[in-house]
């Protein structure tokens, strides 16, 4: 499932820029990723500092590294109003809460940064909390479901007016599994 979130492209201006360090998108990110970071002595590393000490970059799980990057960008104003954001699966390997955490952050970047993201996930928490979030934030989101033809070729099917219907094939193979799970085993 692909996602696509667009704000309205206005042209920068320093009161702009402050919406994405100011308020309730910053705080959000740095509720995940609390510290600072710097290059390591030796210039080889990235560094994160923080309330449980100094490590590298690498050393972090990979959803601390998805809100790090965008905590860098956000500090850095690297993400000006009508910049495009290509997330690809964020939510791998990403604890149930910080994709709630995620999509709100989504959300917001669009809302108050300016910011267009481009999303695809196979997460039925992180679609379903983007789709929360658009709706608690009133900011439009479009659904595609890209599917591959007999022949090989992708299909796009434009699906915002019947999320549901993702929603119904990513719940596919839990309820196989389930079904598995729960059956009578035979003798």
């Amino acid at each position: 499932m692909r996602l696509l979130l667009e704000g309205r492209v206005r042209s920068a201006t320093g009161e702009d820029a402050e919406k994405a360090t100011s308020g309730r998108l910053y705080e959000l990110v740095c509720r995940v990723v609390p510290g600072e970071f710097a290059v390591s002595e030796s210039g080889a590393y990235l560094e994160y500092i923080g309330p449980e000490g100094t490590f590298s970059t690498e050393d972090m799980a990979d959803g601390m590294k998805l809100f790090s990057v965008l905590k860098i960008l956000m500090d850095g104003e690297k993400l000006p109003i009508g910049s495009v954001l290509l997330l690809d699966d964020p939510d791998v390997h990403m604890h149930p809460e910080w994709q709630n955490i995620l999509a709100e952050v989504i959300v917001l970047l669009v809302k108050q940064a300016g910011v267009r993201v481009v999303m695809t996930t196979h997460s039925q928490q992180l679609a379903l909390g983007v789709q929360a979030m658009s709706e608690r934030y009133g900011q439009h989101v479009d659904y595609y479901h890209f599917l591959r033809g007999e022949d090989g070729s992708t299909e796009c099917e434009d699906v915002t007016q019947n999320i549901g219907r993702i929603y119904e094939e990513m719940a596919a193979p839990y309820s196989a599994i389930a079904n598995v799970l729960w059956s009578d085993i035979p003798e």
